[in-house]
């Protein structure tokens, strides 16, 4: 695993400053959406400062989609899919260069498994947000396929401390995607379902990036 520098440290104070403000702030106001863009935002520095502008490209797409999803409007909303979209292409591109130095999980494997039960919940999930999208269905299919394919990808990754890290940050951020989904189209929800979005998605993406800094400072 990486060591963190100080400079490391004081990122991720503002990432979990900004990760524990949020959720108090309640009002829809550009103070709300700062916090919650500043979060993402702080990780970026750390895996600049690890050599890795690829894991903090996707980090970035990540803050933009995050500022649009706090905006109110169906066009904020497409951008914040645009962007989201962005990020999981990144992140493919960096689990597929992974697979092909550490190679894919020999079958059977456990992975296998996980991999099975989080394709049904995937495929599940995105046939019944999909057909309730309206006209937004085409973007959203093609959004679920990406997520999907992040998914796949990254269950299989390397069984390494960092290996873990990222298998356990997709599967964070395939529950996160797939409430949004519940909440935004479906229009069900559960008392206390939008913290749940928000602490899986960011536990997602901090586990992303440590796991990536650390698998990929460690393949160099």
């Amino acid at each position: 695993m990486i060591p963190l520098s100080h400079f490391d440290l004081l990122c991720v104070a503002i990432f979990l400053g900004g990760a524990l403000a949020y959720p108090l702030l309640k009002a829809q106001t550009l103070t709300r959406s700062m916090v919650k863009t500043l979060a993402i935002l702080a990780l970026i520095p750390i895996a600049l400062n690890h050599g890795a502008p690829v894991v903090a490209l996707a980090l970035l797409f990540s803050a933009i989609g995050d500022w649009s999803l706090s905006r109110p409007g169906k066009r904020a909303f497409l951008i914040a899919m645009v962007t989201f979209l962005c990020a999981h292409l990144v992140y493919i591109a960096l689990f597929w260069q992974i697979l092909d130095t550490y190679g894919a999980p020999p079958w059977p494997d456990r992975r296998h498994r996980a991999l099975i039960i989080l394709g049904g919940f995937a495929l599940w999930t995105g046939y019944h947000v999909i057909r309730a999208a309206g006209d937004l269905r085409v973007p959203v299919a093609l959004y679920c396929a990406a997520i999907a394919a992040m998914a796949v990808l990254g269950v299989q990754m390397p069984q390494t401390a960092a290996g873990k890290l990222i298998s356990a940050g997709a599967i964070l951020f395939v529950i996160s995607d797939a409430l949004i989904g519940r909440e935004t189209f479906l229009r069900k929800s559960f008392p206390g379902q939008p913290l749940l979005i928000w602490i899986t998605y960011c536990a997602a993406q901090a586990l992303l990036t440590y796991g990536l800094l650390a698998l990929l400072n460690d393949k160099a």
